[in-house]
């Protein structure tokens, strides 16, 4: 449900729970699956047996999530493995809702994604790299390269919290040096690494425009000249994207043989990633759009990206809509924050009811886009879909 796109995350885990029967990933894993199977039983309207509490999920929660701030307050160097673990943690949270902290104060996916990017940043080898990281990205193990790519949440945790996210140097320079040429995070989420790229460019100038003003009026045009080029610089990117032509990288081209792994093989229910890296482009085109000229509906580039997007979406296969639509609650959501056409609310709202509400953060996801729209409607003003979302006390992880 987390990594349709990802032919190899079953292979990683595997080896990592037959490593390490007791370890962290697996009680991670066992976390997830319980919470799964807590949620789903609840939905169904089905009894919990004799061999399950009613929160038995929430204490193998609590193990799990134990056993790895004790590694991180040992100050052992993290592994891959503790970089996993965390990973299934924010997928936790992902499926009890999406939204940030607990009812025990627990500051969520946020600490769980903080261990992933420590490991990212001071183990993986990548920053320290030079000017080559994604060879550095190629000669990780399997198990590092699904932790590396998974960690591409840094990028949506910068949207939702308005921050530059951690590795944002690391992306540009993907971005200006080796575009086009890379896949590392496709197939975490189906999106193409130059759209994602871009993405994380439009939170740094997002979070540049609102951080001190400058204080005189020469200091003011010139960070105003600066944000301007730099939209204009990124709109054009986004434009050139040809999202049809992805790059086969050597990481991909390894893990289709049959190798190591013992459940490794061609997957018929992945997707073609062709439509998914188009919903993105348009997503973050219309991203792009609120932050350059506000949250305005009537905007012109806005309301082209946002019918893009439903033409986007009308793509995906009818019989792959559901397995699809869990990957991209961002760009559905946003398209339907910023949107004054009933006609569209009702179609973007429509893909996020169909979906199975028992697990994951749809619902949270439509609850916000609708108070959002709900807020407009009475106010006639300008709404910005983040401030309502805090106001909620959501933080959203729309991945």
């Amino acid at each position: 449900m987390q990594y349709i796109y990802d032919c190899t995350s079953v292979d990683v885990m595997h080896s990592f729970i037959t490593r390490s029967p007791d370890g962290c990933v697996t009680s991670a894993i066992l976390a997830l699956s319980s919470l799964h199977d807590a949620r789903m039983r609840a939905a169904e309207g089905g009894i919990v047996g004799y061999l399950r509490t009613s929160n038995s999920h929430e204490l193998y929660f609590n193990k799990a999530r134990n056993e790895l701030n004790s590694v991180v307050k040992s100050g052992r160097p993290l592994t891959e493995a503790e970089a996993t673990a965390a990973l299934h943690l924010i997928s936790w949270w992902l499926f009890q809702g999406g939204w940030q902290g607990g009812s025990d104060g627990s500051s969520g996916w946020l600490e769980a994604l903080n261990v992933a990017c420590d490991w990212f940043e001071t183990r993986s080898g990548i920053l320290n790299s030079g000017s080559e990281p994604l060879k550095t990205i190629y000669k990780l193990n399997p198990e590092g390269r699904f932790a590396a790519r998974t960690t591409m949440m840094d990028i949506f945790s910068g949207i939702t919290l308005l921050r530059p996210p951690r590795f944002s140097r690391l992306y540009e320079h993907l971005l200006n040096y080796s575009p086009g040429q890379s896949d590392i995070f496709q197939s975490a989420n189906g999106c193409c690494d130059e759209v994602m790229f871009c993405l994380s460019a439009i939170v740094n100038l997002e979070h540049n425009k609102y951080r001190d003003v400058p204080r005189t009026v020469f200091d003011r045009e010139v960070a105003h000249s600066d944000f301007m080029l730099r939209s204009r610089k990124l709109r054009k990117q986004l434009l050139s994207i040809d999202c049809s032509t992805q790059p086969i990288s050597p990481f991909m081209m390894e893990s289709s043989s049959s190798s190591a792994y013992p459940f490794t093989h061609s997957n018929p229910n992945v997707p073609d990633t062709y439509p998914t890296s188009e919903i993105f482009r348009q997503a973050a085109l219309l991203y792009l759009s609120t932050v350059t000229s506000g949250y305005s509906p009537s905007v012109s580039h806005t309301q082209d990206a946002v019918a893009a997007l439903k033409l986007s979406l009308e793509a995906v296969p009818f019989d792959m809509v559901n397995k699809v639509d869990r990957s991209l609650i961002f760009p559905i959501c946003l398209s339907g924050c910023m949107t004054d056409d009933l006609n569209l609310r009702a179609f973007f709202g429509g893909r996020l009811r169909s979906l199975d509400n028992a697990v994951g953060n749809t619902i949270t996801a439509l609850q916000l886009m609708e108070a959002v729209c709900a807020m407009r409607d009475s106010t006639g003003e300008a709404v910005t879909w983040r401030n309502v979302m805090n106001e909620m006390k959501f933080e959203l992880l729309m991945v």
